[in-house]
């Protein structure tokens, strides 16, 4: 299981419940230093209680997005049903700060087999990163991949900055 550590991005003195949770993940995993050089963000841990609330923090036209009660690694998913047009949006506008990070894991699955897709992080000026997945070659399997924050496949004319990540999703 991944460690899951602080956000060094959140502002001293207040801690979110999604960090709260991160600190009690590690504990439990026997980290006693939370507060070590090397640390993880969790960017949304899809733990919602009801389809309405997922809704309202997940976007995308032409998808039905819902709360899935399937873990995989002890966190929560999301389901995002494409409807017969394809090439489809499913994002989420958060203000991030990637800056101190090297690299993204993401854990996704598809109903059918090796279907092309991409993750992306866009910055408030509209430049958007993209880094190139494939899901399993086994329909309904999980994959895990990491991409390198700093190493995209592509961009939409020019890199997102790292800094100021407005949004993130995939398409």
């Amino acid at each position: 299981m991944q460690r899951h550590i602080f956000d060094p991005n959140q502002p001293q003195g207040a801690m979110s419940l999604e960090n709260v949770r991160n600190v009690f993940r590690a504990l439990f995993q026997t980290d006693l230093c939370p507060l070590r050089p090397r640390a993880s963000m969790v960017l949304d841990d899809l733990e919602y209680p009801t389809d309405a609330l997922a809704q309202v923090s997940w976007a995308g036209t032409g998808l039905t997005i819902t709360k899935s009660t399937i873990k995989q690694e002890g966190s929560y998913a999301l389901q995002a049903v494409v409807d017969v047009t394809g090439n489809r949006e499913l994002n989420q506008n958060k203000s991030l700060k990637l800056t101190g990070f090297v690299s993204v894991t993401l854990w996704h699955r598809c109903s059918a087999i090796s279907q092309s897709f991409r993750f992306y992080v866009q910055d408030g000026g509209g430049n958007r990163s993209y880094w190139l997945l494939t899901s399993h070659g086994t329909a309904d399997t999980w994959k895990q991949d990491t991409i390198t924050l700093l190493s995209p496949s592509g961009n939409n004319g020019t890199n997102a900055e790292l800094s100021d990540i407005t949004k993130f999703g995939y398409y």
